[in-house]
């Protein structure tokens, strides 16, 4: 059996044919996230914020292969020299995590080609480390569920059990309590990466309690009754990370004004940032949208989708 991998793991960019001989092999995605509406409201004891979100899965994509190895060893190798390795590299984290939490005695390679821009408020990171205890449950014959692996990706970060499932999720306590949501609206979305890095504890930091208090009843959810299959709901979601991060980086105002300008009919920031998005109804819009920004900053036109566990699963 084989695969086939390109990029910079390959000699001179060509495509290399990875041979499957005494051990296993598994060449998965990694996709991106955006929030859809972000609250803070307030600063919780453990040191963590208390937010309420929806979290949608869409299709920009990091690739991942991953082996299995007969050394205890994690070795990752990334298309990208500017990102951490070693214990400071989340995925490297996950699986050092999954291997001393089921007491494995095998090791993995890691191949990481990215693609989601870092440190966008996209989850790129996040969805990595979600993806390789995905595929080392698979590896290792753990057959460990969901709500497992998500307890386990709550260790790693706030956003890394969403993408054990993927899909759409309201997102709550400090990012990690979620409740899958139906998403049925197939809408092109346009992001808009300006490649400013946004500290999310900077972000947090600038909140005060009065603040992410004010007009508003803390003890209620915000998308409570709401029908997430009707763009109207699109009108009453904000991202309050907004209120700090624009007037320090008024370009990302100034791309969320162009983008519902070209008749979005919801933009915003994802995350803390720095990407924008817009959605839009038409194809033909997105496109237009996209041409009027992507001569000064990396674009990318996704639709929603679904893939985690289960789809995991089915391609078994």
């Amino acid at each position: 059996m084989s695969c086939r991998v390109r990029g910079p793991f390959c000699p001179a960019g060509a495509i290399a044919l990875l041979e499957r001989v005494s051990v296993m092999e598994l060449h998965v995605p990694s996709y991106a996230k955006i929030n859809l509406g972000l609250w803070i409201k307030g600063r919780r004891d453990d040191g963590f914020h208390e937010i309420e979100t929806l979290l949608l899965q869409v299709s920009l994509k990091d690739d991942i292969v991953i082996s299995d190895s007969e050394s205890d060893e994690i070795e990752l190798l990334c298309s990208d020299p500017t990102l951490p390795g070693g214990d400071d590299n989340l995925c490297v984290r996950a699986a050092r995590l999954l291997q001393r939490e089921a007491q494995v005695g095998r090791g993995a390679v890691i191949r990481l080609q990215k693609k989601i821009p870092a440190g966008a408020g996209l989850g790129g990171g996040s969805s990595n480390a979600a993806v390789v205890l995905l595929a080392l449950n698979r590896l290792w014959g753990l057959d460990y569920g969901a709500e497992r692996l998500q307890e386990l990706a709550a260790e790693l970060g706030s956003d890394v059990p969403f993408f054990i499932r993927g899909g759409a999720a309201l997102a709550r306590g400090r990012g990690e309590i979620l409740e899958q949501v139906e998403w049925r609206l197939d809408l092109p979305i346009l992001l808009v990466c300006p490649g400013i890095s946004v500290s999310t504890a900077w972000a947090y930091g600038q909140f005060t309690l009065d603040l992410t208090m004010t007009k508003k009843n803390v003890t209620l959810p915000h998308f409570k009754g709401i029908n997430f299959n009707d763009v109207d709901f699109l009108g009453g979601i904000e991202n309050e990370f907004e209120q700090v991060v624009f007037p320090k980086f008024p370009i990302l105002a100034e791309i969320k004004e162009n983008l519902r300008a070209q008749a979005a009919l919801y933009a915003g920031l994802s995350g803390s940032g720095s990407a924008v998005f817009g959605i839009f109804r038409r194809e033909q819009e997105v496109l237009e949208a996209k041409r009027g920004v992507s001569s000064q900053f990396r674009t990318f036109v996704v639709r929603p989708m679904r893939w985690g566990i289960e789809q995991m699963s089915m391609d078994s």
